[in-house]
């Protein structure tokens, strides 16, 4: 399998092109013409903030006014030394230019890179042989600030290809053909994942990250696969999947009037009241600043990492006088079981003590594994998979649990909460906040899908 890839000179920046002459023959038989032998070549225009442009070949254009994130389509020329430009549109001063072999019978792509005031280019020689049941794939950097980037399978740690630097183009690799969910990174961190993309059987992609990464300006990020072969125009814009962490922010602060929800200086949820959460919130990855703000004033300030497409509960616990405030960050399962509902439960009343959740099995009392001794911050955690949920199973139809909330080590019942019904397939936390000291005390139920 062939591979070439070559920069262009740019008059922009100084860009030394090493030219490999190759010589080619046709064989004729005496007293008939030769058979004229050609080449292909495309314009792959990734300069996203470059002006429309021509491609020629030996001074005369073979693609007119190709726009940024385009092809020309490929365009059939003799093949042999030639001398290939870019220029801007109708002019003939070139941007790029180089003098190239041109082989028979080969496709090459002409890739024009960012950013439009140093412009520079690529020469890339396609595949043409192509194993059966396999797909051939290259990757092309055209951002201006993403650095290296490489492309994989979703899941895998490895690279289907790249890792690329910017402006610059991987050597193809071969992969089954197939359907794969796709993401990009740079380094080990995620810049983005894509629903799932089909590479056919004896094809071959040419797949082309362009734009910026950066959220401050007006200039889209995108992955864009072209199809190698046909007329060379055909493409598919890669669909991003949310990289967003799904956060519930629950009011537990004893004595604090309705809160906001603040992460990095934007409120993300209004006026939360107490013993009330909200629903799944979309948050950016990575390390962000949370608050809980109660009359404009932060009650709960501090970092909190979120990992991508993780879901979280954010308690806001603990009393505001005295004051003795603290966050409980949470992470959630997002996988049911589908024979039983998963319950975690979190013990965020200052002054309950210890607590055992118990539930009436005929005459007695039944205590839950795993839901005994939970002191205040504390969650319940299973023994045996260590897991803060815990597999209890649906109530029967019409027989929702009666659940009881015990002072550890006492027979006193301090709350109940009733006609709980639990739901094979669900996902439940359930919280006791307020004070048992003023019969506040109270519990709650967040169904989490």
């Amino acid at each position: 399998m062939q591979n070439t890839r070559r920069p262009f000179r740019t008059f922009l920046i100084a860009l030394t092109v090493l030219l490999g002459a190759m010589v080619f023959t046709s064989c004729e038989d005496a007293g008939e013409q030769p058979i004229p032998e050609t080449a292909k070549v495309r314009l792959l225009h990734m300069a996203y903030d470059a002006p429309n442009v021509d491609l020629r070949a030996d001074g005369t254009v073979l693609s007119s006014s190709v726009a940024a994130l385009r092809s020309s389509g490929y365009q059939t020329l003799s093949a042999g030394t030639r001398r290939i430009a870019v220029t801007n549109v109708g002019a003939s001063a070139e941007l790029l230019t180089s003098t190239e072999t041109l082989k028979a019978n080969t496709s090459y792509s002409v890739v024009v890179l960012p950013p439009a005031a140093a412009v520079s280019g690529i020469l890339l020689e396609e595949p043409r042989l192509i194993p059966t049941g396999s797909s051939v794939v290259r990757l092309i950097n055209a951002t201006t600030d993403a650095g290296a980037v490489e492309l994989r399978v979703a899941g895998s740690n490895s690279a289907l290809v790249g890792p690329v630097g910017q402006a610059a183009a991987s050597d193809v690799k071969e992969t089954t053909a197939g359907s794969y969910i796709l993401s990009l990174y740079r380094g080990s961190s995620l810049l983005a994942e894509f629903s799932a993309f089909s590479f056919a059987p004896q094809t071959s992609y040419t797949v082309v990250v362009h734009g910026t990464i950066s959220t401050t300006d007006d200039v889209p990020f995108g992955v864009r696969v072209f199809l190698d072969g046909g007329d060379g125009t055909v493409y598919t814009d890669l669909t991003p999947t949310s990289l967003d962490a799904n956060v519930i922010m629950v009011n537990a602060l004893v004595g604090a009037q309705a809160v906001n929800a603040i992460v990095d200086g934007q409120t993300v949820a209004t006026a939360i009241p107490y013993g009330q959460h909200t629903p799944y919130t979309s948050i950016q990855p990575g390390r962000r600043l949370f608050s809980f703000v109660s009359g404009g004033t932060p009650v709960i300030s501090g970092d909190v990492t979120f990992a991508s497409r993780a879901s979280y509960t954010i308690f806001g616990t603990g009393t505001i006088v005295p004051p003795d405030v603290a966050p409980i960050v949470l992470e959630d399962v997002t996988v049911p079981n589908a024979a039983q509902a998963l319950v975690r439960f979190v013990n965020v009343s200052p002054d309950a003590g210890s607590v055992d959740v118990l539930t009436p099995v005929g005459a007695t009392d039944y205590q839950i594994p795993a839901m005994q001794g939970i002191d205040f911050r504390e969650v319940s955690t299973s023994v045996t998979t260590g897991s803060n949920f815990l597999q209890l199973p649906a109530s029967p139809a019409g027989a929702p649990y009666l659940l009881k909330f015990r002072k550890t080590g006492t027979t006193t019942i301090m709350t109940t909460l009733e006609n709980v019904a639990l739901e094979a397939g669900k996902i439940y936390t359930l919280w006791l906040g307020g004070r048992a000291s003023n019969t506040t005390l109270s519990a709650y139920l967040i169904k989490h899908n």
